[in-house]
């Protein structure tokens, strides 16, 4: 059975119909790895907490300067391709006239299917950043490591206006020490009233040091459930904080609790 020309110009323009299908759905491919890779990046960092925030200020800053030096490099491109206005032919005269059975019929020129190069370079940068992102916090930087059961406290309780707590950590080389040995320590203190009445935790403060060696360091003033971060650069054998409690009432007395514990670099 021969094909009658109306039928296989059916047959060409279902061709070309499926042909554009293809290439808009490998337009828009590359956006499925980019959007997996952001939201793994997302999630990462959103288990770093504090120290993803930063982290991801960082990355902003990286990202928005690729971008401007893309779409910059993208328009030199184009107009070193494109000749000058004046020398471009009229629009109509920019399609690819083909004739066909002494009939002419303008279409646009054929498009490759493969998606285009700024694309492909976008869905890479995400993967690029999680990979890099992922390997410096893995084997350079090296995730927290919470330590908040190996902390001791010695002189916690019962502590009145000016008294003197400790807080240790187990020797560097100790077993449960041996793998994370980091430059810094974030500790959350909390003070606990001892009687049912009175008003002794909220105007409390905590002045609290760092011990390195037996060596104590700058002291850094907090109130009860407040973060600090010590610096413990240089310990070789044992690190902890010294912490002096002004409560400004002699007769309040509160205990001091370690709520949590995290060495990080």
């Amino acid at each position: 059975m021969t094909d009658t020309p109306g039928s296989a110009g059916d047959k060409s323009e279902d061709r070309k119909t499926r042909a554009d299908d293809r290439l808009r759905a490998g337009e828009w491919f590359w956006l499925i790895p980019a959007c997996a890779a952001t939201g793994v990046l997302a999630v990462l960092l959103i288990s770093m907490e504090s120290k993803g925030a930063q982290i991801a200020q960082t990355l902003a800053l990286v990202v928005s300067i690729i971008t401007c030096l893309l779409t910059v490099h993208r328009r030199e491109e184009g107009a070193s391709i494109l000749p000058p206005r004046s020398s471009r032919p009229p629009m109509g005269h920019r399609l690819l006239t083909v004739h066909r059975r002494g009939e002419g019929a303008s279409i646009p020129p054929p498009r490759s299917s493969r998606p285009p190069m700024g694309h492909r370079l976008l869905s890479a940068i995400p993967l690029i950043i999680l990979t890099v992102t992922v390997g410096w916090w893995t084997f350079v930087h090296k995730p927290d490591a919470n330590v908040t059961d190996l902390v001791m406290v010695s002189d916690a309780r019962g502590m009145r206006d000016m008294a003197q707590a400790s807080v240790t950590l187990p020797a560097w080389d100790s077993p449960g020490l041996a793998d994370k040995r980091r430059d810094k320590i974030a500790l959350t203190l909390r003070l606990v009233n001892s009687s049912q009445v009175g008003n002794c935790v909220a105007p409390a403060t905590l002045e609290v040091a760092p011990t390195v060696d037996g060596k104590r360091g700058s002291p850094v003033t907090v109130h009860s459930d407040e973060e600090v971060r010590l610096s413990l650069t240089g310990a070789e054998r044992k690190a902890g904080a010294h912490v002096v409690l002004a409560l400004g009432d002699p007769m309040c007395e509160v205990d001091l609790v370690v709520i949590e514990a995290v060495l990080f670099n």
